[in-house]
């Protein structure tokens, strides 16, 4: 199995991150994992509060953590019928 990872690459104080190959959603989507539509808005908004120094490394790995937290149980909770199969 091959290990994807995305990484946001700092510009600098002004800037949004750079993603390289690969962003977050595109490879959760490619493991079948569907988020909300608002996740790039709040991988965005960790970033900026992040980079300007409002939330510490640490403080940041836990807020990740509870985002992908929500992320797994909206998955664990997609429709699970066989009609949703085909497409999920």
């Amino acid at each position: 199995m091959q290990v994807r990872t995305a990484r946001a690459i700092w510009r600098n104080d002004s800037l949004d991150p750079e993603w390289s190959e690969q962003t977050i959603q595109d490879i959760m989507e490619e493991d079948q994992i569907y988020p909300p539509a608002i996740i790039k808005d709040l991988f965005r908004y960790a970033w900026k509060e992040w980079r300007n120094g409002e939330i510490s490394d640490e403080a940041l790995v836990t807020e990740l953590q509870a985002l992908g937290t929500w992320i797994s149980t909206i998955t664990r909770a997609r429709p699970n019928t066989k009609f949703w199969s085909t497409y999920f």
